[in-house]
C-alpha cells in the first residue's frame, strides 16, 4: 500500500471511526443512565409497597359508611340547594361568614338574623351534615389518569363552616351563650369531614374550617364579657372536639397519585404531558421538549423523574409531622434541594418532577398556625377563668399548670398583662412577632388574643 493510498484510508476512515466510537459512547451512556434511573425508581417503589402505601390510586377508595352516618350525601345536597337557590343581598352574610377581628354592630346583628331566617333550609342542611359522624365525599379514584380524578368541591364544606360562626354569633348575640358555643364546636365536625377528602387541598380546606371555629369561640369569649362559665365551655369544646390530623397522611394519598400518575404517563407516552405543558409559565420550553423525546427513552426520563418526586415526598411526609422547630429546617432543606436538582439539571431533564411537586414547608405552616390558634383559644379561656377565682389576671402564665406551649417555638406563648387585661400571642412562623399594640389590628396569620376587646373589634383600623 502506497503513502497516497494511507493518507486517502485515514481521511475517510478516521471520521467514520470516530462517528462509530461517539455513537457507541452515547448507546453506552443512554443505557448507562436508564438503568441507574430504572433501579432508582423500582427502589422508591418496592419502598412504598413494604410501607402499605397503595400503589395504584384505584385502591384509595375505602368502604361507603352507612348512610345514616355518612355526611356526604348531605353535602351533595348542599350543593343542590346553593346553585338552584344562590344567596342574595343579605343573605350572603350568611354563606361569605364574620369578618375577622370585627365585631356587628345592632344593624349588622339584625341583619344575619333576618338572614338566618331566609336561609333556613340551607342552615338545616348544614346541621344534618355536621351531626352526622363519618363522611365519603365520593372521589371517582377509579380513572386510571389521577391527574383527571374530579375532586368533590369543597367550597360549600368551607361555607357550611362560616354559616355555623355566623348562627352561633346571632345566638350569643341575643343571650344563648351556652347554645351558641355547642353550635360554633359544630365546625370542628366539618373540618373532620373535609379531611376525609385525603388530598392536599381537603387538609387545606380542614385547616380553613378549624380556623373559622377557632376564630368565632373567641369572638363568643368577648361576647360573653368573659364569663368564666362560657369560657369553660369554649375550652371544653375545643379540647374534645378540635382534631389537628396528620399531614403526613394526604402525602401517602400524594405518593399514590404521582406513583400511579408516572405509570399512567409511561403507557400513554409524552404525547399525554404537551398539552398540559403548554401551559406551564416556569418553563415555556417544556411542551416542545417532551414533544421531542422518542419513546425508546420515555421510560427511563419516567423513571428518573419518578425516582426523584417519590424520594422527596417520602423524605417530606417522614418529618411533616414533626414539631415545628423540627420539621420546618428539614422541609425548608428539602424543597431548595429538589430546586437545587431542577436548576443543576438544566431546563428540562426534570419537567415532570417540576409539574408534579409543591413546596411542603409552606404547606406544613399553616396547620402549625391552627395548632397556634388553639393554644391560644385555650389559654385565654384558662386566663378568664383565673380571673374569675382571683379578681385579677396573674403577672405570668406560670401561675396556670400544664398550658400548652406556643407551637412555633416549643416554648411558652407569649403573655403580658396591659393594664386591666393582656395580651397573648405566638411569635409566629417568622419568630418576631410581638403581640402589636393595642390599636394596631394585627394581619391574618398573627395568632394572638388581647382582653378586653381591642378598639378595632368596633372601630375599622387598617392592618398595622
Amino acid at each position: 500500500m502506497n503513502k497516497k493510498s494511507i493518507i486517502i484510508g485515514l481521511v475517510i476512515g478516521a471520521p467514520i471511526a470516530i462517528a462509530i466510537g461517539v455513537c457507541w459512547y452515547a448507546h453506552y451512556r443512554t443505557e448507562r443512565f436508564a438503568t441507574n434511573a430504572h433501579a432508582a425508581y423500582t427502589k422508591q417503589i418496592r419502598a412504598l409497597g413494604a410501607e402499605g402505601v397503595p400503589l395504584v390510586a384505584a385502591q384509595l377508595q375505602g368502604p361507603l359508611p352507612p348512610g345514616a352516618r355518612d355526611a356526604g350525601q348531605i353535602y351533595k345536597q348542599i350543593a343542590a340547594q346553593m346553585e338552584a337557590h344562590p344567596p342574595k343581598g343579605d343573605d350572603l352574610l350568611v354563606t361569605n361568614g364574620l369578618r375577622q377581628n370585627h365585631i356587628l354592630t345592632i344593624s349588622e346583628t339584625n341583619k344575619i338574623h333576618t338572614a338566618l331566617q331566609h336561609q333556613a333550609h340551607l342552615m338545616n342542611l348544614i346541621h344534618t351534615a355536621a351531626q352526622r359522624p363519618e363522611c365519603d365525599l365520593r372521589i371517582d379514584w377509579s380513572n386510571p389518569n389521577p391527574a383527571a380524578v374530579l375532586f368533590p368541591d369543597f367550597r360549600n364544606i368551607r361555607m357550611g363552616t362560616r354559616a355555623l360562626s355566623v348562627e352561633s354569633y346571632d345566638l350569643a348575640s341575643r343571650g344563648r351563650m351556652r347554645e351558641a358555643v355547642k353550635n360554633q364546636a359544630l365546625g370542628f365536625q366539618l373540618a373532620d369531614h373535609a379531611y376525609t377528602g385525603k388530598t392536599m387541598i381537603a387538609t387545606l380546606v380542614t385547616a380553613a374550617c378549624d380556623a373559622i371555629t377557632l376564630e368565632g369561640m373567641r369572638k363568643l369569649l368577648y361576647l360573653s364579657h368573659g364569663d368564666s362559665a362560657i369560657a369553660q365551655a369554649i375550652q371544653d369544646e375545643v379540647r374534645n372536639h378540635l382534631h389537628i390530623h396528620p399531614f403526613s397522611e394526604c402525602l401517602n394519598t400524594e405518593l399514590t397519585i404521582q406513583a400511579s400518575e408516572i405509570e399512567f404517563l409511561r403507557e400513554d407516552g409524552p404525547e399525554s404531558l404537551v398539552e398540559a405543558s403548554n401551559s406551564d409559565p416556569h418553563n415555556p420550553r417544556s411542551s416542545h421538549f417532551l414533544g421531542l423525546i422518542p419513546r425508546s427513552q420515555w421510560s427511563a426520563y419516567l423513571d428518573d423523574n419518578g425516582a426523584l418526586v417519590l424520594a422527596k415526598l417520602r423524605r417530606d411526609r417522614a418529618i411533616i409531622d414533626q414539631p415545628y422547630p423540627v420539621s420546618n429546617p428539614q422541609l425548608v432543606a428539602s424543597d431548595a434541594a429538589l430546586e437545587k436538582a431542577i436548576k443543576d439539571s438544566g431546563p428540562l431533564r426534570y419537567t415532570v418532577a417540576q409539574m408534579l411537586t409543591t413546596n411542603k414547608a409552606k404547606f406544613a405552616s399553616k396547620q402549625t398556625v391552627i395548632k397556634a390558634s388553639a393554644a391560644i383559644t385555650d389559654t385565654s379561656a384558662r386566663l378568664l377563668i383565673f380571673k374569675s377565682k382571683t379578681h385579677s389576671f396573674p403577672a405570668s402564665l406560670s401561675a396556670l399548670p400544664n398550658i400548652p406551649l406556643d407551637p412555633f417555638t416549643g416554648k411558652p406563648l407569649k403573655y403580658r398583662r396591659e393594664g386591666a387585661g393582656f395580651v397573648l400571642y405566638s411569635v409566629g412562623e417568622d419568630g418576631d412577632f410581638d403581640g402589636g399594640r393595642p390599636a394596631a389590628k394585627p394581619k391574618k396569620y398573627q395568632s394572638m388574643f388581647r382582653y378586653p376587646m381591642p378598639p378595632y373589634y368596633t372601630t375599622p383600623i387598617k392592618e398595622q
